[in-house]
């Protein structure tokens, strides 16, 4: 493969990635530093290939708060991972187009802890923002969130959000399969709200909703979960999610359900098997992944991962599998 081949399809080529982490924190852990910068190596690529993270925060009992930077060059390649926002899909031309982004979050939030209450634990007020600028500096999404999180003493919650959402669509974009949202800038609101009951019982219950806009269409979500855990050795659960889009012609409507169980079994402290499912109308696939770990020494793991993806329609016509092997060593120095 010439170098020009690597460069325009880098995922045939092999591809290396290294990187320095730096972290710190004061005797009471409450203010933390952090510093980190990645490379990745791919044939006939040398430029924009670097990925930076920084920032710092305060964590105590009744406040926190952290800012974080990232920078994340268009060229950075994780062959083994996934690295959101780095990849769009462009509906026109039905591709993939990559464009690298800096990222500014910085979420604050303050605690109040009833003394006198019986079931409260406590009230956290929050407020969230997430700023992210294409590679030239302009404003690519910025999205603002107020929340209020009521906490149960038996871990039972209810969360309450407003989210706020200024998107300059860079590619134009299908949610239905009809004519694709076209480039510009979108300015919408949501509101969501989900409760979760005792996570010490047998069998858990969360359910959630959201309302509001999505770009210039309506938004609605339905989600809903069931967990049952088998003390010490295993937990179940089934994920339900409905989706309804209403957009104004031509750009369509569409009702997505997503449907994904999960398996977790523990055979020791140290060796555990996790399976998880989904069946998604959205994306016409059906996923297995299957997951064996071994931590044969503390922070350091051995991973055998099997990957499966299926057409739904026409039924079970595979479209892809893998099996990847992983292994992770802590050296603390």
């Amino acid at each position: 493969m010439t170098d020009e081949q690597s460069k325009a399809a880098p995922l045939n080529k092999y591809g290396r990635n290294a990187g320095m982490e730096f972290v710190y924190q004061n005797k009471k852990a409450d203010w933390n530093v952090w510093e980190g910068y990645h490379l990745s190596f791919k044939p006939g690529i040398n430029d924009h290939s670097v990925f930076i993270n920084s920032g710092f925060g305060y964590f105590g009992r009744k406040l926190q708060f952290f800012t974080d930077y990232v920078d994340v060059g268009t060229n950075y390649y994780t062959d083994m991972g996934l690295v959101p926002k780095l990849q769009n899909f462009d509906a026109e031309k039905d591709t993939i187009r990559r464009l690298g982004f800096r990222q500014i979050y910085t979420p604050i939030d303050y605690f109040i802890y009833p003394k006198k209450s019986k079931t409260i634990n406590n009230h956290d007020f929050g407020f969230e923002t997430l700023i992210y600028f294409n590679p030239n500096g302009s404003l690519n999404d910025r999205f603002n969130r107020l929340r209020y999180f009521l906490n149960f003493k038996n871990t039972s919650y209810l969360h309450v959000r407003w989210d706020n959402e200024d998107t300059r669509l860079q590619f134009p974009t299908t949610f239905t399969g009809a004519t694709p949202l076209p480039v510009g800038k979108y300015i919408y609101n949501q509101y969501k709200a989900e409760f979760t009951t005792d996570a010490r019982k047998r069998f858990i219950l969360t359910a959630a909703f959201s309302i509001g806009k999505l770009f210039n269409g309506n938004y609605q979500q339905y989600t809903t979960t069931i967990a049952f855990r088998k003390q010490p050795w295993g937990n179940f659960s089934v994920l339900f999610e409905q989706d309804v889009l209403h957009f104004p012609d031509p750009y369509g409507k569409a009702d997505l359900f997503l449907i994904a169980p999960r398996i977790e079994i523990n055979f020791s402290n140290s060796i555990c098997w996790t399976t998880f499912l989904q069946y998604n109308t959205q994306l016409n696939n059906f996923n297995i992944n299957s997951r064996f770990q071994w931590r044969f020494k503390p922070m350091s793991d051995i991973f055998l991962v099997y990957t499966d993806n299926y057409f739904t329609d026409p039924t079970f016509k595979n479209k892809n599998r893998a099996i990847v092997f992983k292994a992770n060593y802590w050296l603390n120095l």
